[in-house]
């Protein structure tokens, strides 16, 4: 199923693991299983045939994650030992590699843990905003007036910054997603579960906070549930509305048929109007099942503006939901499809981010990929894609490559994305 990148990987995938430079060339991140290396991919072949690079052999070096600049520069951060004031702890550190000369830097410690804390820092995400300015947030303890829990954490580190807390709570937050806008410097937007928020604290809920310039704007709930919410993502449309997606339980189904699903985590969204304002929950069930389903990753269209959604099911094959509008009713619903990938242990989802065109070049606004893992511990890792075809709008063409006949559910055809 799907192209080999790489047999022999390690766990701790991130989300942001694949990238597109402006010459159709495709990159993925990951850590190899013996060594703890941290290993870049490309491919020129559209993903059948793999390149490896060492990035770097950090001591328990996880969680790597990796964004590309308009310069074809590309930026991977990542978690581990070995390196800053405090080498024996888990610090997030970079290497960025030029286009041209082809090499990679020395390592960089980004999270520099304040007043001698030596706590753990992990599981980073990066991404780049119209001005090639790169972002990286992260979670970690050691931070703020709660030193014990699980910070959000924020450092832009190209032009170089000091950090800034994003969330600082008396209860731990975790799993932070980063989406940059490619049309605002300094945009920044996170979403991330955590307790501690709301009028039901004690439960893990979804929670979204942006900046713009130099300050954040106060943290906004885009859940609070009595039930667990997790696994958050998110990404910007071409307007500039924010898009997230999560599982959680306690979601009824909307048309009354599935009388358990609220016991079982199911796919959700919400989206962010440029106002500030959130859509409703009425319309925000994505998957409906009476099985865990987990995993979410989002993206949007650039073409017709719309989400698409991927996700892992608990029988381990991936599935994708297409935000259908039919503009003359005024509402919209979800459209279930196969993607093709089933019967696998997909560890993770990462997914090209949209872009506006003429924007940033180097990211198509046709076609969409994912990664994936299969099998167990050491994995093998895959990459998978509608053909991608940044010049000419419309539905991809799904005639070629590992997706070649496939039709969907509902409209009959599997239509691009662009992330």
């Amino acid at each position: 199923m799907g192209y080999l990148i790489k047999s022999g990987i390690a766990g701790g995938f991130q989300k942001q693991s694949v990238a597109r430079a402006s010459d159709g060339t495709l990159w993925a991140v990951y850590c190899i299983h013996e060594g703890s290396k941290i290993a870049a991919a490309l491919s020129s072949d559209d993903g059948e045939s793999w390149t490896e690079e060492i990035v770097a052999e950090g001591e328990l070096a996880k969680q790597p994650c990796l964004a590309i600049d308009s310069s074809d520069d590309l930026w991977v951060a990542w978690a581990s030992h070995g390196y800053g004031d405090y080498s024996d702890r888990y610090n997030i550190v970079y290497s960025k590699r030029n286009h041209i000369t082809t090499a990679w830097s020395d390592p960089v410690v980004i999270s520099d843990t304040p007043d001698g804390a030596v706590e753990h820092q992990q599981a980073p995400e990066i991404d780049i905003c119209r001005g090639d300015w790169v972002h990286v947030v992260w979670c970690g303890l050691g931070w703020g007036d709660y030193p014990a829990r699980q910070a959000c954490i924020y450092r832009r580190i190209s032009p170089w910054a000091d950090e800034q807390l994003i969330a600082c709570v008396d209860a731990d937050q975790w799993d932070l997603s980063v989406a940059c806008s490619p049309d605002l410097v300094g945009g920044v937007y996170v979403v991330w579960h955590g307790q501690g928020w709301g009028d039901n604290p004690t439960v893990n809920n979804i929670q979204f906070r942006d900046k713009t310039g130099v300050s954040w704007w106060p943290q906004e709930a885009v859940t609070d549930k009595d039930v667990e919410q997790h696994m958050a993502d998110l990404c910007l449309d071409t307007d500039g509305n924010v898009h997230v997606t999560w599982t959680g339980l306690g979601w009824d189904d909307p048309w009354g048929f599935l009388e358990n699903m609220a016991d079982y985590q199911n796919i959700r969204w919400r989206m962010r109007d440029t106002g500030g304002s959130w859509t409703s929950h009425d319309a925000a069930c994505v998957s409906m099942a009476e099985s865990h389903q987990y995993g979410p990753a989002i993206m949007v269209q650039g073409t017709d503006n719309q989400p698409r959604i991927l996700w892992r099911t608990s029988a381990g094959g991936v599935r994708q939901s297409l935000r259908q509008y039919f503009d003359g009713f005024g509402w919209g619903f979800w459209d279930e499809q196969w993607t093709g990938e089933t019967g696998v242990n997909v560890a993770v989802l990462c997914t090209m981010w949209p872009v506006k065109s003429g924007i940033r070049t180097n990211f198509p606004t046709e076609g969409y990929a994912f990664v994936f893992a299969e099998g167990s511990v050491p994995y093998d890792y895959r990459y998978t894609d509608v053909g991608f075809d940044p010049d000419t709008p419309g539905p991809a063409d799904s005639s070629t490559g590992p997706f070649a006949g496939l039709a969907g559910i509902g409209f009959g055809q599997i239509l691009g994305f662009g992330r």
